[in-house]
């Protein structure tokens, strides 16, 4: 299925203002929902593997750009995780809630335990029970507001069926 390349890049930006303002207000020991996340495992269960490759590596710089860090390494484990998702999305049933919810609680507690670990090897972070508890609940949080993201996706219609 094709991307709808207007739709995803008002998605995104709608994504990158959500997570930089109002996020704020629902966080929980400062966690909040990693909506670009959710998008790029909606983007790699539906579209074309090359433009969810694509829509990966843009929200990922996205990401990056709206957290101020390290430019390309959100980018580059957005693009690892759509590459996974793309791997096994024909073995998994997609269309069930509880599918897509285990996916990115899994899928985010793997980044974000990859980018606890480069931050403690690149910058002398000490690694600590906090940042399990970080992660975890990140991931409980994530998982918690997939069905309400991912249908909200799916209304937008960001990926067009093909004709046949």
């Amino acid at each position: 299925m094709k991307v709808h390349w207007e739709k995803f890049a008002m998605v995104l930006f709608a994504c990158a203002v959500l997570q930089g303002s109002l996020l704020f207000y629902i966080e929980v020991e400062s966690c909040a929902p990693d909506l670009f996340l959710m998008l790029v495992i909606f983007l790699a269960l539906y579209a074309d593997k090359e433009q969810a490759l694509l829509c990966a590596w843009i929200a990922g710089l996205g990401k990056d750009i709206s957290t101020a860090g390290r430019l390309g390494f959100y980018a580059f484990l957005f693009m690892a995780a759509a590459f996974f998702i793309i791997r096994i999305r024909d073995e998994i049933y997609k269309e069930e809630h509880f599918t897509r919810m285990f996916l990115v609680f899994f899928v985010t507690m793997g980044i974000h335990l990859v980018a606890v670990i480069y931050a403690s090897f690149f910058f002398n972070y000490r690694l600590s029970r906090g940042f399990a508890l970080s992660i975890l609940l990140l991931s409980v949080y994530n998982l918690i507001a997939t069905p309400v993201m991912i249908s909200l996706f799916e209304k937008i219609k960001m990926v067009k069926k093909l004709k046949a």
